[in-house]
């Protein structure tokens, strides 16, 4: 079965080769993501249209059971093509299987050879454009560098084109992405009616609630998971009262008993009559504010400069562009904090935390650090607290580069305070 289904996905990729072949050959760049996850379908297509601007790119990604091609609809000054990796069928129930890595890659290998052959166009793998915006040696570089070698596939990959990237977002302007025209007023009229609201202009919060399975085995994604979500009822009690529609987007799915609890303020996919896929796109790229864990997801609001608290960040080298961030905390082996300075020096880059414990933020500290983010986010007085800081960091600390804010709340309770 394996077998048939490889053979299978190898050749449906060609006939997706095929189907969109005249957009190829008009295209002056091609760029193509052969492997990583859903931040990358947004985070590397957004290079590519910032690093070569004003051209025809066409950007091919290997969609993954991770991926959600309606990404391709957020785009107005790039294309974005899914070529399907992953087959799913129905029978007494639902499966899936996903091509083995060997044929991504010798596919992603007779593309390129093809392509750079009998297309007049520039042809490149995302690993490619990554290495081409951080060309150059300087501290940084090499600092990342030595931290990769020492922590070799303990390290998110959103740390390879990390100088580039920053550089990009300061001096090239692009467009925000945002759906389709008739699919946005679609999914705002149906939260709208869900809700019982007539008002058009009503705030949007976007709220991503992260949990991956602990089975996976893969650590740097597991790590990254949220609090559970009752966690979070009084914060989204919070956003409800400062006039918030809770858009809740993730993997942590509430009972339906909380609709009514919230008076319809809290919403998710489940409840609305969409197309699978959108909601979260449109959350993610429309909202007001974004509050959530580290993961893909947050490179929609950032990308967008949408204002965003990056909660129970993780790992410790997290510093999003001009976002806010309030850490995860962590415990040595005799239930001690760890110092902030030690999570940030010590810890930068290290997902495994050995014999170490990451604790879950207690609903109050979650409370505090929504309720600080909505009262201040526009507050300029901030950024110049967090400047100081990041000062005070080691020079491989990324948010020293980011204009990153940390967050008041977490400085007040786990910095300035006695608990240490």
């Amino acid at each position: 079965m394996k077998n048939i289904a490889n053979i299978l996905l190898y050749v449906l990729s060609f006939f997706h080769v095929v189907i969109c072949f005249f957009k190829l050959y008009r295209a002056e760049v091609i760029v193509i993501m052969e492997k990583w996850g859903f931040g990358h379908t947004i985070q590397g297509s957004d290079v590519a249209r910032r690093f070569f601007k004003g051209k025809k790119i066409f950007f091919v990604i290997f969609q993954r059971r991770n991926h959600n091609r309606n990404v391709s609809k957020l785009w107005k000054d790039i294309t974005v093509y899914f070529i399907p990796f992953i087959f799913r069928f129905r029978l007494l129930k639902d499966f899936s299987f996903e091509a083995d890595e060997k044929i991504k890659s010798k596919i992603c290998k007779i593309l390129i050879f093809t392509f750079k052959r009998i297309l007049n166009s520039d042809v490149l793998t995302l690993e490619d454009l990554y290495d081409q915006i951080s060309s150059g040696s300087n501290s940084l570089d090499v600092t990342l560098s030595n931290y990769r070698n020492k922590y070799k596939g303990q390290i998110g990959t959103g740390i390879l084109p990390f100088k580039g990237r920053m550089r990009l977002y300061d001096s090239v302007k692009v467009p925000k992405m945002k759906l389709f025209d008739s699919i946005e007023k679609k999914i705002r009229n149906n939260i709208l009616c869900f809700a019982g609201i007539d008002d058009k202009n009503i705030k949007f919060c976007c709220l991503y609630i992260r949990n991956k399975d602990v089975t996976s085995g893969k650590i740097n994604s597991i790590r990254r998971s949220g609090s559970n979500f009752e966690k979070y009822t009084k914060a989204i009690h919070q956003l409800i009262d400062d006039e918030y529609l809770v858009l809740l987007v993730g993997d942590r799915i509430p009972d339906k008993k909380y609709i009514e609890i919230f008076n319809k303020r809290l919403i998710w996919e489940d409840l609305l009559n969409i197309k699978k896929g959108y909601f979260s796109l449109f959350a993610g790229t429309s909202a007001d504010i974004w509050i959530g864990n580290s993961g893909g997801a947050y490179t929609l609001p950032e990308v967008n400069q949408i204002p965003f608290l990056m909660m129970e960040a993780f790992p410790f080298y997290a510093a999003p562009y001009k976002g806010w961030i309030y850490f995860k905390l962590v415990k040595d082996k005799n239930g001690k904090l760890i110092n902030y300075k030690d999570l940030l020096s010590k810890y930068t880059y290290n997902y495994y935390l050995k014999d170490l414990e990451i604790v879950e933020l207690s609903e109050d500290n979650i409370l505090d650090a929504v309720k600080c983010f909505i009262n201040n986010y526009k507050n300029k007085k901030f950024i110049k607290q967090s400047q100081q800081f990041w000062k005070k960091m080691p020079d491989y600390t990324l948010g020293k580069f980011t204009h990153s804010v940390i967050s008041p709340a977490y400085l007040e309770n786990f910095v300035r305070s006695d608990c240490y």
